[in-house]
């Protein structure tokens, strides 16, 4: 039951910030009608300032740590899932490394978490 309190407070951290939406992102599935190129930092910063004015410049690095921060929660929460699966199966003879590792990806868990709150205060 601790699990669904963490989830449930990242995912209100998450959607209390601003959340705008990539739409530049090339999304798999839709045919373009030229191959996709390299992206350079200065055709980007051409395409994103095209009406002659300075880009934006944000005070911290930290405009993708929310997909970043999710992604790896997700990431752990299937993670923690595997391993209860494999502590039930009865092939599994070596329970304890299971539940060694089950600890170690719980750690992770509260770390993600604290760490999202720390990061959203320098935000």
């Amino acid at each position: 039951m601790q699990n669904k309190g963490k989830l449930k407070m990242f995912v209100e951290q998450l959607l209390s910030e601003d959340q705008i939406p990539d739409v530049n992102r090339e999304v798999s599935g839709i045919s373009s009608d030229t191959p996709p190129q390299q992206m350079d930092v200065n055709a980007l910063l051409r395409r994103q300032s095209s009406d002659g004015t300075a880009p934006k410049l944000d005070q911290y690095p930290l405009n993708s740590f929310n997909g970043i921060l999710s992604d790896l929660f997700i990431n752990v929460e299937n993670t923690i899932s595997m391993l209860k699966s494999a502590y039930n199966n009865p092939s599994i003879e070596d329970k304890e490394s299971v539940k060694d590792s089950y600890k170690v990806a719980k750690s992770i868990e509260k770390l993600i978490v604290d760490l999202n709150e720390k990061v959203t205060k320098i935000r």
